[in-house]
């Protein structure tokens, strides 16, 4: 059965684009969004062969030469794929206890 709400927001759509507003478009994020295969490649010659390590400076490398504006995260994550960075936890590691059976405070160990 089909709730008279979307039979409502059909309606709407057909009457503003006609059948080709009633097509269902592709999911996930649009082209634009995407980071194709040429943008990692770009990212991946200015830090191997022109030697830039910060984020913000390969950023605005893209920006200024091939008028690409990626984010800082999708910079990071294309190093991190190809093992260019690591991913670090900040803080000291902790020795992990026994959840049942140690002897720390509040346990009856």
């Amino acid at each position: 059965m089909v709730h008279v709400n979307s039979v409502a927001k059909y309606v709407s759509i057909f009457k503003l684009e006609g059948s080709d507003g009633l097509r269902s478009e592709p999911r996930g994020p649009k082209q634009s969004w995407k980071l194709v295969a040429d943008v990692r490649g770009k990212i991946l010659w200015i830090v191997m062969k022109e030697g830039v390590r910060e984020y913000a400076a390969i950023q605005e490398r893209l920006e200024r030469q091939w008028n690409q504006k990626v984010s800082i995260e999708s910079i990071r994550q294309v190093l991190l794929d190809n093992g260019l960075v690591e991913e670090k936890i900040k803080g000291e590691p902790q020795e992990q206890g026994d959840l049942f059976f140690g002897t720390g405070p509040g346990n009856w160990g």
